[in-house]
């Protein structure tokens, strides 16, 4: 397996120009079990990733105030948006038609595929971090600066407040991750006062609280409903990932990672993976039962900001940049990962 981590690291296969921009691709050299698509196309870290629900596109919200939609396939490039503020969350409608995206302004967007603006809700927060469209498509979820989460109809634009943190504890009270359970009945929020939350979306009231019992900062950074709806990963500033039993309150493990902080973290759709990342530029993939290493993906060359995982479980996207920042390498990569001929022992660098 030394010999696949050497070929990861080797971009060398073919490239092609994306349909539009400055946007170009390129296939980084396959292992039996991993291969990946490189797209560039953002001058600004990667801060968001969603696969559309059909699996058929990518979209990606940046600091550079661009959200671009992908061929999930070739990595062409689809359409191209702009928003007044750094984009920071952005969701697909479960029909795969639409996007919404969460930015550094007063406003919640929605967009068409081909990336004309279909709704503005102005939700008067300062900003706005994370974004979450629920499994029935009637709400979308918007978690805010103020430590408010809007509920929005992404039909008419009414929307409603939730007040999730005062700042009490923590740094201070933005909401920096959301996650609705599969079945719509809950929803996530995690942010900079250290605290997961897992809330009632039609009574506002928080139906469980996750604490991590270390010091430090533990900022709740990414967020992410295994798919039977039992268990939820917390990713955090303390380079921890933790999963926590929704039902019960209990702690079922937590795994740290070097390199610093953890930004993002995603569940596999059969359950069987987590795929983590952050400072420390690298991947890593772990069982998600024990936590045990499976994979590690070397490439990016900044700090990870975001993950998705392909609806069918064969694509995992990352993406990549400087914080708030236009340095960096910018990237989005779609691996793809053959899980079935993932070794026992896994696949790691060394």
């Amino acid at each position: 397996m030394k010999n696949a981590v050497i070929l990861l690291a080797c971009i060398s296969v073919w490239s092609q120009t994306a349909i539009s921009g400055r946007a170009s691709a390129q296939d980084l050299t396959a292992t039996a079990a991993v291969s990946a698509l490189e797209i560039s196309g953002h001058t600004g870290a990667v801060n968001s990733l969603a696969f559309s629900p059909d699996g058929a596109l990518l979209v990606s919200a940046g600091a550079d105030r661009r959200c671009s939609v992908w061929d999930a396939e070739t990595g062409a490039r689809v359409s191209e948006t702009r928003t007044l503020g750094a984009a920071w969350g952005v969701a697909w409608s479960p029909d795969s038609t639409r996007f919404a995206v969460a930015s550094l302004d007063s406003r919640l967007r929605i967009f068409a595929v081909a990336g004309t603006l279909e709704k503005e809700i102005e939700h008067g927060a300062s900003g706005a971090y994370c974004v979450s469209w629920s499994p029935d498509g009637s709400k979308i979820a918007c978690g805010l600066s103020s430590g408010d989460v809007v509920l929005a109809d992404p039909a008419s634009g009414a929307f409603r407040s939730i007040s999730v943190s005062n700042g009490s504890e923590g740094l201070s009270t933005q909401i920096i991750a959301l996650a609705w359970s599969p079945d719509g009945s809950r929803l996530a929020a995690g942010g900079m006062d250290f605290v997961t939350r897992i809330l009632d979306p039609r009574s506002g009231a928080v139906l469980r609280e996750f604490r991590a019992s270390e010091s430090g900062r533990r900022d709740v950074n990414g967020l992410a409903w295994s798919p039977e709806g039992r268990r939820l990963a917390v990713c955090q500033q303390d380079g921890r990932t933790r999963a926590w039993d929704v039902e019960t309150g209990a702690l079922l493990g937590a795994w740290v990672q070097t390199g610093g902080w953890l930004r993002a973290v995603a569940w596999s759709p059969d359950g069987r993976f987590l795929a983590c990342a952050g400072n420390g530029r690298e991947i890593v993939i772990r069982d998600a039962e024990t936590g045990s290493l499976v994979a590690s993906l070397p490439g990016h060359r900044s700090p990870v900001w975001s993950l998705a995982w392909s609806p069918n479980g064969e694509f995992l996207a990352s993406g990549s940049g400087l914080y708030a920042s236009t340095g960096g390498d910018c990237a989005v990569r779609i691996w793809r990962l053959r899980t079935d001929e993932f070794p026992a022992e896994g696949l790691h660098k060394h």
